[in-house]
Order: C-alpha cells, then sequence, then structure tokens
C-alpha cells in the first residue's frame, strides 16, 4: 500500500491539474486504485471542467472529492537567496525560482490556502483491494428504526465483503450522523 499527494497553487486549471497529476505519478511510481481530489472555491466555475480533465490522463477505478472555501496540502519549505527560511508551495514549479535557491529541505508542513486558486490531488495503490464510489442521496435515506438489510439495499455494499468505507459529506446539510448510526447498525 502505498499513499502520496500533491498540491498546485497555480491560476489555472488545466496547469494545475497536469501539475499534480505528474508530480502524484512520479512519485506514486505504480498502477493507483483509488484518488481524492479537494479543489478550492477560488475554482468555482470551473468545477465541471475538473473531473473530464483527471479522467482524460487518470485510469481511476474510484475518484472521490470535493469543494471547498480552503483546501490543506504540503509545502516544502525553501531558502530565500536572502538566507531567510520560506515557505514555498511544492507545486511552484520554479515558477519563482528567482527568489529561492535551488536547496529545497525533506521538510514538509500542512498548509491551508483559502481564497485562493488550490488543487490537491491524492493518490493510493491498493494492491488486492477492491475498490468502488457511491454516491447516497439523503432523500432516500432508511429510517433509524430500518433493519439493517434496508441500510445495505441504500448503500449497495455487501457486509460479508467486510468493507472499509470513505465518507466525504456536507455536515451543515447532511443527515451524516443518521448515515453513520445506520452504516454501523448494518456494517
Amino acid at each position: 500500500m502505498k499513499w502520496v499527494s500533491a498540491l498546485s497553487t497555480r491560476p489555472s486549471l488545466e496547469a494545475a491539474v497536469d501539475e499534480v497529476i505528474a508530480a502524484t505519478q512520479a512519485a506514486l511510481g505504480a498502477t493507483p486504485h483509488l484518488g481524492f481530489v479537494f479543489i478550492s472555491s477560488t475554482f468555482a466555475s470551473e468545477y465541471p471542467r475538473l473531473l473530464p480533465l483527471l479522467n482524460e490522463r487518470l485510469q481511476l477505478p474510484a475518484l472521490i472529492g470535493c469543494g471547498g472555501g480552503g483546501v490543506i496540502g504540503n509545502q516544502v519549505m525553501a531558502t530565500r537567496r536572502d538566507g531567510r527560511e520560506a515557505q514555498k508551495p511544492a507545486s511552484d514549479g520554479g515558477t519563482t525560482a528567482d527568489r529561492f535557491t535551488d536547496r529545497v529541505t525533506d521538510s514538509k508542513s500542512l498548509v491551508e490556502l483559502e481564497d485562493e486558486p488550490a488543487l490537491v490531488l491524492c493518490l493510493a495503490h491498493l494492491p488486492g483491494a477492491t475498490v468502488s464510489a457511491f454516491w447516497l442521496d439523503e432523500e432516500d435515506l432508511p429510517d433509524l428504526d430500518s433493519p439493517p438489510s434496508s441500510w445495505v439495499d441504500y448503500v449497495g455494499v455487501d457486509p460479508r465483503s467486510r468493507p472499509d468505507f470513505v465518507l466525504i459529506a456536507d455536515p451543515f446539510t447532511s443527515k451524516i450522523s443518521d448515515l453513520l448510526q445506520g452504516m454501523d447498525f448494518a456494517y
């Protein structure tokens, strides 16, 4: 099992997609089985273009993600030419090379970027795992008094396969607590 991620702060969606795909594929060095994508609301008008751009270059059994006001990703520490330490996005790609020396340390830190272009792609190589993505409509959410079979039918995953789940939900508008209770009951 191997996980990698990349952050791009390029203002062009195409350039950001190219950058995160190149970085993650180079770092992964294997076939990805699962992908997560997180995109800042700065790109909101371009959300419909994101999946086609990713799907052109990545063949993934499952790709999930969301957009938000902030995106969290790795940032690489660099040394400025004037000797002071500065944070340089891992996705810099040389666009601000004149401000930094060529020496970039191995230390990474997480940074949250808000109100600016940001795209994060995380890829996972999961040999032997069966990966699938699904979307749930909360209008069809079973009642909490429903039997486990209702929850299994709703989710569409056989509990005999002993599945693990990654859920992305809007905590302000979804019935996430009911969903988690029902899934816990059924699985």
